[in-house]
């Protein structure tokens, strides 16, 4: 949402410290001529790591039936601007169906979805998804442990109440790490 200035999620400290520094927020930090903006553009918006798939919302139903590699959604993703089919941008990058945006994983009732998940598992040949995109105030598996969602709610200063989370994975075990130094294995 920063790289294209959709700025509405942005905490009001950085849009403050922005307007001190007397700089458009957006275009300053993720512009195409910023280092970080330059940066973010070149990474992938899917990715494979060992036996685990990373995708920021996940491969909607309407994805997987294009039956696209990990490669071809990356390069279109980064080639957004270059697209001049509006219904395949919206497909990749803020419509439901985008792997930045599909919300299924996390909302949609888990016997529903165990075979598409399983589909998916197997094309891109991974043992797991790990996900964000959608708060929750833990991370946690869903889809009988196929899934794990990440995103968790992150302490906007020091007198809020949520604890951040991170997930740390080791020798195929799975650890939650919160802002206290607690590490607890993921159940």
């Amino acid at each position: 949402m920063n790289l294209v200035g959709m700025t509405y999620h942005v905490r009001s400290k950085y849009k403050r410290l922005s307007k001190k520094l007397k700089v458009d927020y957006s275009n300053y930090l993720y512009g195409k001529n910023s280092e970080l903006g330059k940066w973010l553009r070149s990474k992938n918006t899917i990715e494979r790591i060992g036996d685990y798939l990373f995708v920021h919302g996940g491969i909607s139903p309407g994805m997987y039936k294009k039956q696209l590699n990990m490669d071809t959604i990356n390069e279109r993703v980064r080639n957004y601007n270059k697209i001049t089919d509006e219904e395949e941008k919206d497909e990749l990058r803020f419509g439901n169906e985008s792997p930045l945006w599909h919300r299924g994983y996390v909302r949609d009732r888990e016997d529903n979805i165990k075979e598409y998940i399983d589909s998916v598992l197997v094309y891109y040949h991974v043992k797991k998804i790990i996900v964000g995109h959608t708060c929750r105030s833990n991370i946690k598996y869903s889809v009988n442990n196929r899934v794990i969602d990440v995103d968790v709610h992150f302490p906007q200063d020091s007198k809020d109440e949520h604890i951040g989370q991170c997930l740390l994975i080791t020798n195929g075990d799975f650890w939650v790490i919160d802002t206290q130094n607690n590490k607890v294995s993921l159940k």
